[in-house]
């Protein structure tokens, strides 16, 4: 159960992720990006 929500918390930051880089945030973004890397290395 716990593993199903971690894989639907990074979809969610990555689609978040994407929609800042197109409104032209990239620091918003890099920030994102950082959270779905320690999330990984996390989980791994």
């Amino acid at each position: 159960m716990q593993q199903k929500r971690e894989e639907e918390a990074k979809t969610n930051l990555i689609q978040a992720k994407d929609l800042l880089q197109k409104q032209r945030q990239p620091e918003k973004a890099k920030k994102i990006t950082q959270l779905v890397d320690k999330m990984s290395a996390k989980s791994s």
